[in-house]
């Protein structure tokens, strides 16, 4: 009996022992709850990433775009980085030497209405005389702050390089309706500027037009009599692609930037890109450096896990050559087919994560928001079924590709959707239209531009949600109750010390886009967001420190 229980007790003993044996020489699957894993150093995080050659971005997941829509959840905007634009991209005629700027405005923000001078000649003595209508003042007529400047621009020392410029007002001279006129003393003498990205700034503090409406002011003409002492002759100096990326005050983009959004919440994001400074004007060709750096983004983005827009930004706009203009349609369409055909030809071989979109928000030859010519809107639906074809016909995983179109100035009031026409695809199912909302204005823009209107920092829980909601019921009957998948491409409201009210307004977009099945991207410009109370513009995120500085709102758009 005893050697039968000692029997037993080794046959249990050899069982435990080979079932030790097994799960020490057969490794766990991963993910497995037992494993332990040793944690990765953040410094090596990044190394990790970049060095990776396994990321396989090619691999086409067969999606429709209604369920990549609502897959996408939250956008974020990479704005003021890609988009950003040096002054050499303003009209030639500005350009040229002997040409000058007015800046002529009647409110408390400088320089918001600019007029090039005709080109000029001097006297014996160096001087030019400029003179300018002032017809076109922008504010009210009960505004009691006069400003008036002057821009000279010169492209000899290239769009980073300084330099000082010494100039010499002689004359300076206001002539009413009436025949009457007064000397503006602010201006005459010799003054020191500096001239910084090939614009030099001279702008007066307050004077005499403060005694005067703009009423007044509009129907007067300045004349100037100007002598420049060392105006060099202009000469245009490219840039690397990382002085475009941190003009407008934002650092380089890195990796660790892009996960801290995806690990924020966020599921796509969108980098607004502009070419216009990195287009060979003779051939329509673009930087190869400016593509290198976009590509470098995209993957960050599809490293990790996120939906990627790519469009062209401030090539439209109120400043940009490709506008909603039947007269020069021929001669534009051109080159943004050329440009499409190069940006979708290189990222062919990224999967549907990447998006493109084929223009932000086009506007007229008058830079008209709400009121587009008919003709205006039929050349906004050209340009989309351009694209399209355009892309399609590039190959590859753009043959299935999802695409975004927008509409005039990308606006959605009734005039705008009505005559907005879906293009013909190839392939079902593949189209996304996007429009911007800044809804209600009062509440998300400064008063700077809200033209006459008081800005405000409540949002009304009744009314301005009933707004917001109007704006999507408006979009889903157009489109979504049509089977044609939205989205809100940019939407946001500017600081104004309302953290809480701000965090309501971005709940009330994202409650009803899911509602709605349209998916909303919060449009964060960045820039220099150290410090709370300095911020002026929608900035979340603190780019420098990877910290957010209003992390309400980040829950308000990222809370499931």
């Amino acid at each position: 009996m005893k050697e039968k229980k000692e029997q037993s007790i080794i046959i249990i003993l050899s069982c435990i022992l080979v079932l030790l044996l097994v799960t020490y020489l057969i490794p766990q699957k991963e993910g497995s709850k037992d494993q332990e894993i040793t944690p990765v150093p953040d410094e090596q995080k990044k190394t990790l990433i970049e060095d990776e050659t396994s990321f396989n971005y090619s691999i086409m997941k067969d999606i429709n775009a209604a369920d990549l829509v609502r897959a996408m959840k939250v956008g974020w905007n990479l704005g003021n980085t890609f988009d950003s634009y040096s002054i050499e991209g303003y009209p030639e005629e500005i350009k040229a030497k002997y040409h000058y700027q007015l800046i002529s405005t009647y409110s408390s923000s400088p320089y918001t209405n600019w007029n090039s001078s005709d080109k000029v000649t001097f006297d014996s003595n160096g001087y030019a005389e400029l003179t300018w209508d002032l017809s076109k003042i922008i504010s009210s007529d009960s505004t009691q702050y006069g400003s008036i400047g002057l821009q000279i621009f010169n492209f000899r020392i290239g769009p980073t390089g300084e330099s000082r410029l010494i100039i010499e007002i002689k004359d300076a001279i206001l002539t009413f309706s009436d025949g009457t006129s007064i000397t503006l003393e602010e201006f005459l003498g010799t003054h020191e500027l500096m001239m910084n990205l090939g614009v030099a700034k001279f702008y007066p503090e307050i004077f005499a037009l403060s005694n005067f409406s703009t009423a007044t002011l509009k129907t007067a003409v300045l004349s100037l009599k100007v002598q420049i002492t060392n105006y060099l002759s202009p000469e245009f100096i490219k840039s690397k692609s990382s002085y475009y990326e941190t003009l407008w005050y934002n650092p380089i983009t890195t990796n660790e930037m892009i996960s801290f959004i995806k690990q924020s919440g966020f599921g796509a994001i969108r980098i607004p890109i502009t070419y216009r400074n990195h287009i060979d004007s003779s051939t329509n060709t673009i930087d190869s450096d400016w593509l290198d750096r976009i590509e470098e983004v995209i993957q960050y983005a599809l490293r990790n896990d996120l939906y990627c827009i790519i469009n062209l930004h401030h090539d439209v706009g109120s400043n940009g050559w490709l506008r909603a203009d039947l007269k020069n349609y021929e001669l534009n369409s051109k080159k943004f087919a050329s440009l499409w055909n190069q940006i979708a030809t290189r990222f062919q071989k990224y999967n549907e994560h990447l998006i493109f979109e084929g223009f932000n928000e086009i506007l007229n030859e008058t830079n008209e928001w709400d009121n587009p010519t008919k003709e205006d809107l039929s050349v906004v639906n050209k340009l989309n079924q351009l694209f399209v074809d355009t892309v399609r016909l590039t190959g590859g995983n753009n043959t299935s590709r999802c695409l975004i179109v927008s509409t005039y100035g990308a606006t959605w009031n009734k005039k705008v959707l009505s005559a907005f026409e879906l293009p013909t695809d190839n392939i079902a199912n593949r189209l996304i239209v996007s429009v911007h909302a800044y809804e209600p204005k009062q509440f998300c823009l400064q008063e700077s531009l809200l033209s006459n209107k008081k800005e405000s920092s409540i949002f009304r829980d009744n009314e301005d949600n009933l707004l917001i909601e109007q704006l999507f019921i408006s979009l889903e009957q157009t489109f979504v109750s049509n089977h044609i998948p939205v989205i809100i491409g940019e939407f946001a409201s500017f600081h104004k010390n309302n953290c809480a009210d701000r965090a309501k307004h971005a709940k009330s977009y994202i409650s009803y886009g899911k509602q709605y099945h349209i998916t909303c991207f919060w449009w964060d410009s960045g820039g220099q967001c150290n410090i709370i109370n300095s911020i002026e513009n929608s900035c979340l995120l603190d780019r420098y420190n990877l910290t957010w500085n209003f992390p309400e709102i980040v829950n308000a758009l990222c809370t499931k």
